[in-house]
């Protein structure tokens, strides 16, 4: 007996997927969340009632065994790993300011106190880092949905850089700014050892997000079918962006030094202004990776929908 042609197979299910869409478009359909009838509604649309993407009903209608709409096999392990990256990050970006806290402290004649904010908060930048790190570890690496053995050695290897970058907070903000004080805005071109090691985790920082943002993406593309679409795709890139701009700061207050006469104020304030532009706009992507992530949360904490939700209760 001859088997039937490959093709003969994928011509059935694409008819069977065809009928299975007929269905939904022309008949009931019920959201795939909450089973809100979505008849009439623009396929560009979401779920008045609970925000889901029109789409994801209307793929799950024509593939059920969808990727995206499949449940995770270590779902609280992500769940987890995300929200450790996402507020770790964003801890460690707003304690990096303190020692701009502890400059205005000083300023104001409060020189103790000053000293206490310098010396805790030099303790929870790098700790905050290594939950981000851990976070990673969990979430891009071990629990990440649908990534490739490569995906996962690359994300691996962000996550040793972020390793890198916990080591190099450690030196900058308990050893360098403990021993010496952390060094003014204003206060003319800093020492040499204190911007290298700036410069390296900012290029720890960047190369780490850049080496996990395809398994950041998983996410995202599952976020996207099952919520309304509205994570940030470019969060990563903003995130490089901006301490590329504060780095670029850095090395113009290094270079600064090396400016004759008083063109080395013009230089080294230009280099100041660089970073705090640069360090606030970081700031706020980290708050966009926080945002972002929680989103993210909240679709992989939805139970993932079965084929009676969508077709109903007598489907066979």
């Amino acid at each position: 007996m001859e088997s039937a042609p490959p093709h003969s197979n994928r011509e059935e299910e694409r008819l069977e997927a065809a009928s299975r869409l007929d269905r939904a478009l022309k008949g009931s359909l019920p959201c795939v969340r909450c089973g809100y009838e979505l008849q009439g509604l623009s396929v560009k649309g979401a779920c008045p009632e609970c925000g889901t993407a029109i789409r994801a009903t209307i793929l799950y209608t024509v593939d059920p065994h969808a990727e995206a709409l499949q449940p995770l096999r270590w779902r609280w392990m992500a769940v987890a790993g995300l929200l450790l990256f996402g507020a770790g990050a964003l801890t460690a970006g707003l304690t990096a300011w303190a020692p701009r806290l502890a400059e205005l402290a000083v300023a104001a004649g409060l020189t103790a106190p000053a000293a206490r904010i310098v010396r805790l908060a030099g303790w929870i930048v790098p700790t905050a880092a290594a939950a981000a790190t851990l976070g990673a570890l969990l979430a891009m690496v071990v629990a990440v949905p649908g990534a490739s053995a490569r995906e996962r050695l690359r994300a691996l290897g962000g996550v040793c850089l972020g390793g890198v970058l916990v080591w190099l907070l450690y030196i900058l903000h308990v050893e360098i700014d403990q021993r010496q004080g952390p060094w003014p805005y204003l206060g003319g071109p800093p020492p040499l050892e204190r911007t290298l090691v700036r410069l390296g985790a900012a290029t720890a920082m960047s190369l780490a997000l850049l080496a996990i943002r395809p398994s950041a993406r998983r996410y995202v593309e599952r976020s996207l079918v099952l919520r309304t679409g509205r994570v940030d795709r470019q969060t990563i890139y903003a995130t490089v962006a901006a301490a590329a701009v504060a780095a670029g700061g850095d090395v113009i207050r290094l270079a600064s030094a090396l400016v004759p006469g008083p063109s080395a104020n013009v230089t080294d304030a230009a280099g100041v202004a660089l970073v705090a532009v640069g360090s606030g706009l970081l700031t706020l992507a980290l708050a966009g990776v926080f945002v972002d992530t929680v989103r993210i949360v909240r679709a992989l904490c939805a139970p993932a929908p079965s084929l009676r939700s969508v077709l109903g209760e007598n489907t066979p």
